[in-house]
């Protein structure tokens, strides 16, 4: 027996095969004569562009081994290596290597792929974090990824399977197990591959480490099958087991289940079948409107006291709108059910129309069993998952709010907007049986710097924290500096002045009042406002108040977005609300276990975990929830109260709170100046653009009354680094309203400004440096529904391009004049449900460009902030992948800068219904393939519009649009950065 670890599509399965195979070395090297052999190998680079190929990045053999040295603190990026002097077949045949070290920097790279070119390949990457299992289809790269360990992931192999005609992305801690990572399709043709082994940066990087290659090998295993076996029929159910199915049969059974869906709507052109021993369910290709099918029980079932099993071998492909579903149901109000849909795993209960969900983001192999299971002893539901099907992980418990004695079992896979490739859901393995009672294992408490047995935490921080805030309350009375009376996770009625809130005995004491039958709450509300980013927030809690009465821990915004931890009833409770929709993890409430409440963002997973312990020491993950909404000002909360008449409320005490950060600085940037202002009551001035021009001195275009009669774009100059600006030329007016600027300059006598006019874009030409301009060039008609938005980039040797938001799509336009022509504009990127708008593009010094835009028309929707990247001047474009899920109210303008050393800055403006808008900011160390951490930047008198740039000394001008001056309309703010930034925010 042959044990091989399989991942089919991202799925890692068991899989043991008889046979006997026989290996055909095609090529190897072992490298032990420390002396590159010309007849195997050429020095360069492969899957890499032409233009990253830098000589200076030393290769060699020593130590028997391949060494590759990348450039230490040179910008761009730069790679060398070795690449075969022959192509080879790659049909049914396997390249593998032995990576013995990877670089040191997370934008240090080592590379192994086999291709045709530098726009068709298929490769391995990892640096010090992530190893990426990529394909470059002609020109169009997509990736997933990993976190990277040394030790698992020290031999790579790609192979093609001849009988399925897949290619196979492997890593392996031994060179004997296998354990597949991706599994694609070939696009291009394999029978004439050069192998490759590369390393450099993407950037300057101070010091890079070093890639580490040896044994690579290409060969081909023949394999003598074994007779195909004969499928297993399902067994028969033993009496502990309700209902259960392998799949093994060829054909449905019809005495257990039909094909159809109840909860959602069923289409029969959606495929169901059973093939390879599983349940297969292909939703529909860019459908638009719901479509569903698979598998739901003949019969319905009793869950009291049982436990619904199966076993997730694949889900669809992650994309928005495609869903794999596992539910127990009444009808298609009222049900439990799992669902996985792009990277995330749902929790979810819906109790007669009234939907509520956890979610973590989906892994795999954490994930690969789904369980749903009901605890008789407390009459819960409990939502369970586990990687193998024996080792349980406990992910929501919520009590039972439906009759669970006739519940329909559903397996059904299927899509509610258009999605261009869905995949195939696999399913196997289902069991419905009794629980034998078991109960709910109490979690084992881990230290807090080891990952909990919760799938999804994440380990506090090692890094040295921060306090930002804190109170041990030891001089009893109340710091009006630190802390305000009131609520905010609760209504505003629900606020009782009259509860005494007092600190006494060294701690906060507050004193529910008795009998009170309506929401009667008080405590301690932060007076200042906090970013939660990378951030703990802790509070001993000494004593929980009696009955239905409850001591509140929270964080948050206001009444309809926080995270809270509250007792009540005999109960913790972990909780969240996310624009007004509340959920909540119960467990029983134990004192000593939970002494101590914590609630911690972690900025590299952005999660959201809700923590207990009985020392402060040792901290038990309860919770984890991916981020909803903007936390980068937040307010603490400490409260008491009761919401119905208690007869002895008893007493909540905290003591000991603690806001804690990894980052050393929260009011990130300050205020440097006002560039823009004046004692005219009606302007409005917005949409800033700095930009340096050739001879150093500064320019910034912005709008003036903005939504008003008056519609001009205008500009000022700086001559100081932006300490002093001067009076204002008017570049363009218009009796329509006119939206965003962007500047290119391509020579000393042509300055580029491209602007929103109305619902059309325009661009104006100065051949001084911006003090006179000529006439305006049409580059898109008005009747585009919305501010275009627009953004030029420079390309070099006089060629422009500009993009923008039209009727909902992303277009482009280039110039090879300097702008006095322009091409027909194309679609870049267009969907049939989804209105994008407001792009922002850069060229990197690699000379990929990265757009940037938003989905949502802002007010009502929550848009999506989307990714593009070209590797050929916008000939050609990536397919938009999704950085961030922003805030409902957000305003849908992320604006891109590069900066000297080439990291890549998203800045972002976060908003709310109620008006309330803050700054932030993201920061890419990849040319926006991965970004690291969202941290703060302003949130003083309504910022937006931010927009900002790195001068060549390094200085940074970031500008917004602001009323936090004297005056009640806008004008724009300059702010000034943290020392050290963006390291100290974004470590």
């Amino acid at each position: 027996m042959i044990a091989v670890g399989v991942m089919a599509l991202g799925w890692r399965v068991a899989v043991q095969v008889s046979a006997q195979t026989s290996t055909t070395v095609i090529f190897s090297d072992d490298f032990n004569d420390n002396s590159r052999d010309t007849s195997k190998w050429n020095v360069g680079v492969l899957s890499q562009a032409s233009g990253d190929f830098d000589s200076r990045v030393t290769v060699r053999e020593q130590n028997q081994r391949l060494e590759i040295t990348p450039l230490n603190s040179v910008k761009g990026r730069n790679y060398n290596g070795y690449v075969s002097v022959s192509s080879f077949n790659l049909t049914n045949a396997r390249a593998m290597v032995e990576a013995v070290q990877v670089p040191t920097s997370s934008s240090s790279f080592a590379l192994f792929a086999v291709g045709i070119n530098s726009n068709n390949w298929f490769r391995i990457r990892a640096n010090s974090s992530t190893i990426y299992f990529q394909q470059n289809i002609n020109g169009a790269i997509d990736s997933t990824s990993v976190t990277y360990n040394s030790t698992q992931h020290h031999y790579w192999r790609i192979r093609h399977d001849s009988s399925s005609g897949n290619i196979t992305f492997e890593t392996s801690a031994d060179n004997i197990t296998w354990t597949a990572r991706r599994t694609v399709q070939p696009q291009i043709s394999i029978t004439a591959l050069r192998l490759e082994l590369n390393g450099g940066t993407d950037g300057s990087v101070n010091s890079p480490g070093m890639a580490i290659f040896n044994n690579p090998v290409l060969d081909m295993t023949s394999v003598t099958p074994t007779p195909t076996p004969t499928p297993t029929p399902t067994p028969i159910p033993s009496p502990n087991v309700l209902l259960s199915d392998n799949f093994n049969a060829t054909s449905i059974d019809t005495t257990r289940w039909y094909v159809g869906a109840l909860s959602k709507p069923f289409d029969t052109a959606v495929t169901s079948r059973q093939q390879n021993g599983q349940l297969q369910i292909s939703p529909l290709s860019s459908a638009s409107g719901e479509h569903y099918g698979g598998y739901v029980s003949l019969s319905k079932w009793n869950l009291t006291g049982a436990r619904a099993t199966v076993q997730i071998v694949q889900p669809a492909t992650n994309a928005a709108g495609n869903e794999t579903n596992f539910y127990l149901s009444i009808d298609s109000n009222n049900w439990y059910r799992f669902k996985i849909e792009e990277g995330k795993l749902y929790f979810y209960q819906d109790i007669s129309g009234n939907k509520t969900y956890v979610t973590v983001p989906y892994n795999a192999t954490q994930h690969q069993w789904l369980r749903l299971r009901h605890d008789p002893a407390i009459d819960a539901i409990i939502w369970e998952t586990s990687p193998d099907g024996a080792a349980w992980t406990v992910m929501r418990i919520e009590t039972r709010a439906l009759p669970i004695t006739a519940l329909n079992v559903e397996l059904d896979a299927g899509t509610y907007q258009a999605v261009s490739s869905p995949g195939t859901a696999l399913f196997d393995n289902f069991t419905l049986d009794l629980n034998g009672a078991s109960p709910i294992p109490t979690p084992t408490p881990t230290p807090t710097p080891t990952p909990s047995p919760t799938p999804t935490p994440s380990p506090t921080p090692t890094s040295s924290l921060t306090l930002v805030f804190g109170d041990d309350f030891n001089d009893n009375f109340r710091d009006t500096a630190r802390w305000n009376l009131g609520v905010f996770s609760l209504p505003p009625s629900a606020y009782n002045p009259s509860i005494p809130v007092l600190e006494q005995n060294q701690r906060l004491e507050i004193m529910p009042q008795a009998n009170t039958s309506v929401q009667s709450y008080n405590g301690y509300v932060s007076a200042a406002t906090f970013n939660m980013t990378g951030a703990s927030a802790t509070v001993q809690v000494l004593q929980v108040p009696g009955g239905s009465a409850q001591a509140i821990f929270a964080v948050g915004v206001d009444s309809q977005d926080w995270f809270r931890i509250a007792s009540r009833s005999g109960l913790i409770f972990f909780e969240d609300m996310s624009f007004g929709t509340k959920s909540s993890v119960s467990i029983t409430y134990n004192a000593a276990q939970h002494r101590y409440m914590r609630i911690r963002h972690d900025s590299g997973t952005d999660l959201i975990s809700f923590e207990t312990s009985g020392d402060g020491l040792v901290w038990t993950v309860q919770r984890t929830i991916s981020r909803q909404f903007g936390i980068t000002a937040m307010r603490m909360e400490l409260d008491g109260g009761t919401f119905e008449a208690v007869s002895v409320p008893g007493t909540a005490i905290f003591d000991n709170f603690r806001l804690e950060s990894v980052f050393p600085t929260q009011t990130a940037w300050s205020k440097r100046n006002e560039v823009v202002n004046d004692s005219v009551s009606t302007h409005r001035y917005s949409h800033p653009q700095p930009f340096e021009l050739d001879n150093g001195a500064l320019i910034a275009g912005f709008t003036t009354n903005e939504d008003s009669t008056i519609y001009q774009y205008k500009l000022i100059r700086s001559t100081d680094g932006g300490a002093t600006w001067s009076s204002k030329v008017t570049i363009a007016a218009s009796s329509s309203n006119i939206y965003e600027g962007s500047f290119a300059q391509t020579s000393a006598t042509n300055l580029v400004c491209v602007y929103g006019d109305g619902d059309g874009v325009a661009l104006k030409r100065s051949s001084d440096r911006g003090a006179t301009w000529g006439s305006a060039i049409t580059i898109a008609p008005t009747g585009g529904g919305a501010d275009c938005h627009p953004s030029i980039a420079n390309l070099g040797n006089n060629n422009l391009l500009i993009a923008y938001g039209y009727s909902g799509k992303i277009l482009i336009t280039k110039s090879t004049d300097g702008g006095a022509t322009w091409s027909i504009p194309t679609t870049v990127s267009a969907s049939a449900t989804q209105y994008y708008n407001s792009p922002s593009v850069v060229r990197m010094p690699s000379g990929a460009l990265v757009l940037a835009f938003t989905s949502g028309t802002g007010d009502a929707l929550a848009p999506r902030i989307y990714i593009m990247r070209s590797l050929d001047s916008g000939a050609t474009w990536s397919s938009p992948v999704t950085t961030k899920a922003a805030a409902q109210y957000s305003f849908n303008d992320p604006n891109l800068t590069v900066l000297n050393n080439g990291d890549l800055v998203m800045w972002l403006v976060n908003g709310k219904e109620n008006g309330i808008r803050w700054d932030s900011f993201m920061l890419s160390h990849d040319g926006g393939q991965t970004w690291s951490c969202e941290s703060f930047v302003y949130n003083n008198g309504d910022p937006h519009r931010l927009n900002g740039i790195q001068l060549r000394n390094g200085s940074m001008i970031l500008m917004c649009a602001s009323r936090d001056g004297s005056d009640t309309e806008y004008h724009i703010t300059s702010l000034a950065p943290p020392p050290n930034w963006p390291t100290s925010q974004c470590p």
